[in-house]
């Protein structure tokens, strides 16, 4: 679904690139994009709002490799809510091993990392998300992880 937010585009546009913002971690301007040419003055543009969500739950085995749950091949500006849950499996008798999380973000080479608990919850909000990669980092057993992606992106057309 699309929405119109501007008619010409906000200052937080790629394309106004007298006025560009920074990224947080780099303090590059948020422009990346080749397909896109700078230009040395504003040009007006439609700007429009799109939001996709995904989900799914993954079982993650203890000798599996990383496994890359989400990637974004796409230029535009977003802003993207992540809710990352390991689901303690009850009492089986088996150990349920932690599960290890890396974020990636455009334009940043300091990846989030961060480790979820059986059973427990991890919610991140990022700018530019660009990857999602899991792997088990116990010694034994299964863990599933059970994920939800909220992206809101920006683009211009």
């Amino acid at each position: 679904m699309r929405y119109k937010a501007v008619e010409n585009c906000p200052t937080q546009s790629p394309h106004n690139c007298s006025n560009q913002p920074l990224h947080h971690c780099s303090n590059q301007p948020l422009h990346h994009c080749s397909n896109h040419p700078q230009h040395g003055f504003h040009v007006p543009q439609e700007c429009f709002v799109d939001t996709h969500t995904t989900g799914g739950t993954f079982t993650l085995q203890h000798d599996d490799p990383e496994r890359t749950i989400f990637e974004d091949h796409t230029c535009n500006h977003n802003k993207t809510l992540l809710e990352l849950i390991s689901l303690d499996p009850g009492t089986n008798g088996h150990s349920v091993p932690p599960i290890q999380i890396t974020i990636r973000t455009r334009g940043c080479d300091r990846p989030i990392k961060d480790v979820i608990t059986p059973g427990s919850t991890k919610v991140f909000q990022v700018e530019d998300f660009e990857s999602l990669v899991v792997q088990s980092v116990g010694t034994e057993g299964a863990a599933d992880i059970q994920f939800i992606i909220k992206k809101h992106s920006v683009f211009v057309v």
